[in-house]
């Protein structure tokens, strides 16, 4: 009877495991994306430092920064949780092992 719970739950495990797969490789992919801008808005406010002074655009340029920084934020916390499913998921399939072993070691013991 052991044997077959932990069959199931082996099953279980492999079904968790290729749908976090298929999720993340997806959510890292658009992580690493959005990380772009922010280094490319960077470089180009330090460059035109002194025509965005001139200008007056400092609040245009802030607003741009921060919306590029929110939408890469956004994305992050996408992959986490996505990570964070995946540790619910495992501490549940860890709780089900140690509850069925011992479940079998009290009947055992019977």
């Amino acid at each position: 009877p052991m044997l077959a719970v932990f069959l199931v739950l082996s099953f279980v495990y492999r079904k968790i495991q290729s749908t976090f797969d298929a999720s993340v490789t997806s959510l890292k992919r658009v992580d690493a994306a959005s990380k772009s801008p922010i280094f490319s808005a960077f470089s180009q406010s330090i460059e035109g430092l002194s025509s965005i002074r001139a200008m007056g655009i400092q609040s245009h340029v802030l607003d741009n920064a921060s919306a590029v920084i929110d939408h890469a934020t956004a994305s992050y916390l996408s992959w986490a949780h996505c990570n964070r499913w995946l540790g619910v998921r495992l501490d549940l399939l860890g709780a089900t092992v140690v509850l069925c072993t011992g479940v079998f070691c009290v009947r055992a013991a019977e």
